[in-house]
């Protein structure tokens, strides 16, 4: 019987003061008054500043043919696929791809036209235009739309897969635009 009251007293006491997290916030208990598009956007605003920054240090790295610190930002089972070529699949595939090419690719242009996430997932996409140096030694313009995909493994943003779709075949650079 002494339980059943302990019980009845805990509980009515519970019930006739408000929780801690009630006073402080009104709304549901334990939140701060903000519905669910609230947190959603401020997942999105976060999502994205990292994805901001990610891409940032990448199109960094490719400037600076940094091959090591373009290295880490994809994870080991990444993809990079162009639309033209075979699949570049997993990490060495990707680090023999940038040793080939970053010393014949200049600066990589993006802007960002679409983004969205979902749990430890985002994705990036938009145009994209660099050029490239052919055999030859003259350069030559590519530009398409890219799709990047990015996975949250332990709290940190990485490449998982990009996708490169090319419009058209690559421009022919005027000697006076030759770097």
């Amino acid at each position: 019987m002494r339980s059943v009251f302990t019980a009845f007293v805990l509980a009515t006491s519970l019930i006739t003061r408000p929780l801690v997290a009630q006073s402080r916030h009104p709304g549901a208990p334990g939140g701060d008054g903000r519905g669910a598009g609230g947190f959603l956007a401020e997942y999105y605003a976060e999502v994205l500043e990292r994805a901001e920054e990610l891409t940032t240090e990448w199109r960094r790295a490719w400037r600076e043919d940094d091959l090591r610190a373009l290295s880490e930002l994809y994870l080991e089972d990444a993809q990079i696929v162009f639309s033209d070529a075979p699949t570049i699949d997993g990490e060495a595939a990707i680090r023999a791809f940038f040793v080939a090419e970053l010393p014949r690719l200049g600066e990589i242009q993006t802007s960002l036209t679409d983004f969205d996430a979902s749990g430890r997932m985002a994705y990036l996409y938009g145009p994209f235009q660099l050029d490239r140096r052919r055999p030859d030694g003259t350069m030559e313009r590519i530009s398409g739309r890219y799709l990047t995909i990015l996975l949250n493994r332990q709290r940190t943003w990485s490449i998982r897969s990009q996708f490169f779709s090319l419009e058209g075949p690559p421009q022919a650079l005027p000697p006076s635009l030759d770097r």
